[in-house]
C-alpha cells in the first residue's frame, strides 16, 4: 500500500493522492516504536519494520522475513458489484499470538495501481512520477474479537475516476497499539 502523506503540499505543489489520513498513520507508527522521527519516503512492513523506503535490498529483506511469520487466515470476496458500489463478504479465522490488552483492528484498503503524477515543485520538479498500490480509500470496518471468528459485509463507493481494472481490495488485521499486522488479504476489484 502507498500511503501519499500531505505535509510536503506545502512547498508549491500539492500531491493529489496525499491526504492528512496517512500522514497521521506514519505518525502511529512513528509513535508505537516510541519515536518522533518521520521522513519519505518510508517503507514500513508487517507493521514494525520500518526502513527508507527506496532501499530495494532492505525491502525484499524484510518483506521476506514478514512473510514467513504465521498470520491468521482472512478471506475477501465480490457479493455484487454495479461498478459504483462494491459489496463484499470479509472472514476471518480467529488470530494467533496477539498480544494480551491489544486491540485488532480491521481496515479496508482501495488501491490503484498504473498512476503518475507530473510534480510541479520541490526537489522533484518537472519529473513524472510513477506509482503503485496508491491507496485511494482506507476505512476502518471493525475490529476482531479474541478467540472469535471476525465476519462482516462492507460495502464501498467506488469514484467513478478510478480505473476499475487497476483496483485491488486490501482487508488486513492491524494491531492498535503496536501497529503489527495480522492477517492481510487482497483480491482484485474485477475478480469473480
Amino acid at each position: 500500500m502507498s500511503e501519499h502523506v500531505d505535509y510536503w503540499n506545502s512547498l508549491g505543489w500539492s500531491d493529489p493522492f496525499s491526504s492528512a489520513q496517512f500522514s497521521e498513520r506514519q505518525n502511529a507508527y512513528a509513535r508505537a516504536r516510541g519515536r518522533d522521527d518521520i521522513y519519505t519516503p518510508q517503507m514500513i512492513v508487517d507493521g514494525h519494520e520500518e526502513f527508507v523506503g527506496n532501499d530495494w535490498d532492505e525491502a525484499v529483506g524484510a518483506v521476506s522475513r514478514a512473510g514467513q511469520k504465521a498470520k491468521a487466515w482472512l478471506d475477501v470476496t465480490r457479493i455484487s458489484s454495479d461498478g459504483t458500489n462494491l459489496r463484499l463478504h470479509v472472514r476471518m479465522n480467529p488470530i494467533p499470538g496477539r498480544a494480551s490488552g491489544e486491540v485488532a483492528e480491521m481496515y479496508l484498503a482501495i488501491t490503484e495501481n498504473n498512476l503518475s503524477t507530473k510534480v510541479a515543485s520541490g526537489e522533484n520538479k518537472g519529473r513524472q512520477l510513477a506509482h503503485t498500490g496508491v491507496v485511494r480509500k482506507l476505512n476502518r470496518i471493525g475490529h476482531a474479537d479474541t478467540g472469535k471468528i471476525f465476519d462482516a459485509e462492507p460495502s464501498i463507493r467506488l469514484d467513478r475516476r478510478w480505473k476499475l481494472s487497476d483496483l485491488r481490495i486490501l482487508v488486513f488485521a492491524q494491531e492498535r497499539q503496536s501497529r503489527r499486522i495480522l492477517a492481510a488479504s487482497i483480491v482484485s476489484v474485477l475478480s469473480q
